[in-house]
């Protein structure tokens, strides 16, 4: 498979013009044109704070995509585990609400 030269030209007002190839393949504002690559390339998007394992830093940031499925499975486990105990108190009010305490 030839790979392509890709060339990006950027305007000073944020328009982008994309070349492949040496022929103007796309031209937009920057985050269109920029999607428009991604999309080409078949890069993945995800869309989640997850990759930041938490906290505020580029430091920080989940090294490899085996961390971020780590703290995935963590975090998920606890959030479905908080969400658990707050559905079990509702249950409870709501048996509580109907005088009905036979769950307990």
């Amino acid at each position: 498979m030839a790979t392509q030269k890709l060339e990006a030209h950027y305007g000073s007002d944020g328009t982008i013009a994309l070349y492949v190839d040496g022929a103007l393949c796309k031209i937009g504002p920057q985050p269109e044109v920029v999607n428009f690559v991604i999309e080409m390339l078949g890069i993945k998007q995800v869309y989640s704070d997850d990759f930041m394992l938490g906290q505020g830093t580029y430091q920080g940031a989940a090294k490899d995509l085996a961390a971020i499925k780590a703290y995935k499975q963590v975090t998920y486990a606890d959030q479905a585990e908080e969400l658990r105990d707050q559905a079990a108190e509702l249950l409870r009010k709501a048996n509580e609400l109907e005088g009905n305490t036979e769950g307990e």
